[in-house]
C-alpha cells in the first residue's frame, strides 16, 4: 500500500476520538473527570504490549543486527520507554520511509510517543473546561486545531522533519478526533439516513485514496493529511447513522481486526525490520509470510497481554506495576550494557575473520567518513560543521595556487575527502567544500554566497548527486544557481553523477560477495559485478548534464572517468590493497576516498580546471570550452 504510512494520520484522528468521548461519558456518569484513573487506564492499554515487544526485539537484535545498529536500537529503547522517540528519529532520520529506515525496528513507536505526550498535556485541558459548556471546549479546541495546522504548514516549509514528528504540528489531528467526540456528544450527527451513506462513502474516498496511492513524495504532513484526517472524521460523525455501508465493515473480520489494530501495530514494523536485516532483500513471496507471523504475535499480544493486562481485575495494581518494573528492567539494563561494549562485536567472529582488514559494519565506515569534516572544523575550533563551512576561511592567501570551492551534498563530501587526503599530490590546487543540496538554493543560496570561502575561491565545482523526482529536482534548480554564482563573478566547473550501484539494505556489493563467497573474491571479479548492478539511470541524468553544459559553455568532469571503465565493462569496487570503496551503494569510505583522489591524480582529471583560473585567482568565467 504506497500510502500506508498515512494510517498514522487515521490512527491519530480515531485516538481523539476514543479517549474524549470516555472522558464525556465518564463526565456524565459521574460528573467528574479522574486524571488517575485516565492514566491507568491509558498505561494499562498502551504499555504491557509495547515493552514486550521490546524485550522479544531486544532478543532478536542480540543474532541480527550489526555492532553499530544494535547501539542504535539500545539508544531507541531508552527514547521509546520514555516516550521521546519522536524527538530520537527525528534526529537521526532524514526521512521517514527511507530505506535506512525501514532497518531501524522501533521506529514506529514515534507515534506512540506523540500520542502519549498528548495524554499527558490534554487531561489537564479536560480537567479544566469538561465543567463548563460544551461549546466553550469545542471553540477552544479548534482555535488550538488551527494554530497546530498554520504551525504544520509553516514549520514544513522549513523542517520537514520537525513537521513531520512533533506533537505540536500533530495536535490538530488528535483534537479533530475530540473535536467530533464532543459534536457526537451534542447530537450534531443527527442527518437522514440517505445523507448519512452518501458522506460516509466521501469519507471513506478521503481515507482510501491517499492509502492506496499516496507517495513519501508528496509534502507530508500537509493537504493530503488534511484530505485523510477529514475523512476520518467525517467517518466518525455519520457512521452510527449508516446502515449498508457501515455494515459491510461489520463483519467478524472487520471486528478481528479492529480489536487486534494495536497489536498489529506494535508488531509489524520489527517483524518486517529485522527481516530485512538479516535478509537484506525482501523477495515477493516472503510478504505473506511475515504477514502471517505478524498476525501471530499480535493474537498472543492480544491474548496474553493487553486482554489480560486492560484489566484491574485479571492483573491487580501491584501485578502491573511489578510487571511495568521488570520488563522495563529486561529492555534497559541489556540496552545500556550493548552501548557501554560498542555493541559487542565479537558476536560475530565469521565475519572477523571473513572481513580481515575490512571493516563488516557499514555504519561505522559511514561514521568514519565523517570524521575529516569533523576534525577539520575542531582543529579551527569552530562551534560545528557547519559553521566551520560558513564562518571561516579554509584558503591560505599564497597567489600562486587555484582555489577550488566544492559544493553539494554528500557527493561534494566524496570528492573532497579523496581530494583532501591527497592535497601533496595538487600543490599548486587548493580545495574547501560547503554542502547544501541545489535545489534548496532558496533558503540557502544567501548564506552560501557570504561563506568566507565562497567570497575567496576561484572556482565553484558542484559536485552533487543531481535528481529530477517529486522529492527533489536539482536539474531543474540547476541554471539559476549557475546564474546566481557567475553573477558574483565565479567560474563554475560541473561534475557529473557518480556511479550509483544496487545496495542490498544494509549491506554493499562487496560485502554480499564476501559473505557468499567466504572472503574468496579478486578484485576483478569484485570490479565487474559493481559493474554488473551499475544503476543506469545515472547514465541517463549524466547525458542531460552533458547537454546543459554545452548550452552554457561551462566544463563537465565526468566521475566515470576516474572510477569505472565503460569500455572493459568495470567499475572499482575494491581498492589495490583490499579494502572496499564503498559502504553503500554511492558513498566513499575512507580507503576508496583516498585512491580515487590517486587515480584523480594520475590521470588529470582535475588538469583542465587549471586553465580556468589564474595563479592570482582572476576568474575567467566566459572562456568557451566547447
Amino acid at each position: 500500500m504506497p500510502g500506508g504510512f498515512l494510517g498514522v494520520d487515521v490512527f491519530f484522528t480515531i485516538s481523539g476520538y476514543v479517549i474524549t468521548n470516555a472522558a464525556l461519558q465518564e463526565f456524565s456518569r459521574t460528573g467528574r473527570f479522574s486524571l488517575s484513573r485516565f492514566y491507568i487506564r491509558r498505561a494499562r492499554r498502551l504499555l504491557p504490549a509495547l515493552l514486550a515487544m521490546i524485550v522479544a526485539s531486544s532478543v532478536l537484535a542480540w543474532w541480527v543486527l550489526m555492532p553499530s545498529q544494535l547501539i542504535d536500537f539500545s539508544r531507541s529503547i531508552f527514547y521509546a520507554v520514555s516516550f521521546l522517540s519522536n524527538f530520537y528519529w527525528l534526529d537521526t532520520l532524514t526521512a521517514y520511509g527511507a530505506e535506512n529506515s525501514q532497518l531501524k525496528p522501533l521506529l514506529h513507536t514515534w507515534t506512540l510517543a506523540v500520542e502519549e505526550q498528548f495524554y499527558i498535556a490534554y487531561p489537564l485541558l479536560l480537567l479544566i473546561l469538561l465543567p463548563r459548556n460544551k461549546k466553550f471546549l469545542l471553540t477552544t479546541l479548534a482555535i488550538i486545531s488551527l494554530a497546530s495546522v498554520a504551525a504544520m504548514f509553516i514549520v514544513a516549509a522549513e523542517n520537514w522533519a520537525w513537521s513531520f514528528y512533533s506533537l505540536p504540528t500533530r495536535l490538530w489531528e488528535l483534537l479533530l478526533g475530540a473535536g467530533v467526540a464532543i459534536a457526537s456528544s451534542q447530537r450534531l450527527n443527527q442527518i437522514s439516513a440517505i445523507w448519512a451513506e452518501a458522506f460516509l462513502a466521501l469519507g471513506l474516498i478521503l481515507i482510501l485514496l491517499p492509502l492506496f496511492f499516496g507517495s513519501l513524495g508528496a509534502p507530508h504532513p500537509g493537504l493530503v493529511t488534511v484530505a485523510i484526517t477529514l475523512g476520518t472524521a467525517v467517518t466518525l460523525i455519520v457512521g452510527p447513522r449508516s446502515k449498508y455501508i457501515i455494515g459491510a465493515f461489520s463483519n467478524s473480520i472487520f471486528i478481528y481486526l479492529g480489536l487486534r489494530s494495536y497489536s498489529v501495530y506494535i508488531w509489524h514494523f520489527p517483524v518486517f525490520s529485522f527481516y530485512r536485516n538479516h535478509y537484506y532483500e525482501q523477495p515477493p513471496l516472503s510478504t505473506a509470510w511475515l504477514l502471517l507471523m505478524t498476525f501471530f504475535l499480535s493474537e498472543v499480544s492480544y491474548r496474553f497481554i493487553e486482554t489480560p493486562f486492560r484489566s484491574s481485575r485479571t492483573i491487580k495494581p501491584k501485578q502491573f506495576f511489578g510487571f511495568l518494573f521488570i520488563f522495563c528492567a529486561a529492555s534497559l539494563v541489556p540496552a545500556g550494557w550493548a552501548i557501554k561494549e560498542g555493541g559487542f562485536k565479537s558476536r560475530f567472529p565469521d565475519l572477523i575473520e571473513i572481513y580481515g582488514q575490512n571493516e563488516f559494519d557499514n555504519t561505522v565506515l559511514k561514521k568514519r567518513s565523517n570524521t575529516i569534516r569533523r576534525n577539520l572544523a575542531m582543529q579551527a575550533g569552530a562551534e560545528s560543521v557547519f559553521a566551520h563551512e560558513q564562518d571561516f576561511l579554509w584558503f591560505t592567501d599564497r597567489a600562486d595556487t587555484v582555489k577550488v570551492l566544492i559544493v553539494g551534498n554528500s557527493h561534494a563530501k566524496n570528492l573532497f575527502i579523496a581530494l583532501h587526503q591527497n592535497k601533496g599530490r595538487f600543490p599548486d590546487m587548493e580545495f574547501a567544500m560547503y554542502r547544501m543540496q541545489i535545489d534548496q538554493q532558496v533558503r540557502t543560496i544567501t548564506q552560501f554566497t557570504q561563506a568566507r570561502n565562497f567570497k575567496a575561491a576561484d572556482i565553484v565545482l558542484i559536485s552533487t548527486n543531481f535528481r529530477e523526482d517529486t522529492i527533489r529536482n536539482d536539474m531543474k534548480a540547476l541554471p539559476s544557481f549557475v546564474d546566481i554564482v557567475e553573477s558574483m563573478g565565479k567560474t563554475v566547473v560541473l561534475t557529473s553523477n557518480a556511479p550509483k550501484f544496487i545496495n542490498y539494505e544494509s549491506d554493499t556489493v562487496f560485502d554480499r560477495l564476501l559473505k557468499t563467497h567466504q572472503g574468496t573474491v579478486t578484485s576483478p571479479s569484485i570490479d565487474s559485478i559493481y559493474f554488473k548492478t551499475l544503476d543506469e539511470s545515472v547514465l541517463e541524468i549524466n547525458a542531460r548534464l552533458s547537454l546543459f553544459a554545452d548550452r552554457r559553455n561551462l566544463l563537465l568532469l565526468d566521475k566515470f572517468d576516474f572510477s569505472c571503465n565503460l569500455m572493459m565493462r568495470s567499475c572499482a569496487g575494491i581498492t589495490p590493497d583490499g579494502f572496499k570503496i564503498y559502504f553503500d551503494g554511492e558513498h566513499y569510505t575512507l580507503e576508496g576516498a583516498s585512491f580515487f583522489g590517486e587515480v584523480i591524480q594520475a590521470t588529470g582529471w582535475l588538469a583542465s580546471i587549471k586553465s580556468l583560473s589564474s595563479p592570482t585567482g582572476t576568474n575567467n568565467a566566459s572562456l568557451n570550452l566547447n
